[in-house]
């Protein structure tokens, strides 16, 4: 799960986490509080499966529309599939 102050809650995101280039789909189900303006607090497991150890770190984050089932998933507190990781070449490119 994921805090997010604009998005409209519930959302889905994809996190992808720049250094390493794992992807996760997280649901967005709190507004924050979040400290030093972040654009987006993980929660603790969706860090960790972007492999992400320290307290911030350069993601990007897109507004997506999992199916059915992955939302479903994420509703009650499961995870969803790993996405594909971003390749050196297409970060930066949207």
């Amino acid at each position: 799960s994921a805090a997010h102050k604009p998005l409209p809650l519930p959302s889905y995101v994809e996190v992808t986490a720049l250094d390493t280039g794992r992807t996760i789909v997280v649901r967005v189900n709190d507004r924050g509080p979040m400290a030093n303006d972040r654009l987006i607090d993980l929660s603790r497991g969706a860090a960790q499966q972007l492999g992400l150890t320290g307290g911030v770190a350069a993601v990007r984050v897109r507004r997506t529309n999992p199916p059915m089932a992955e939302k479903a998933q994420l509703r009650s507190g499961g995870a969803v599939g790993e996405r594909d990781a971003v390749r050196q070449g297409d970060r930066g490119r949207e």
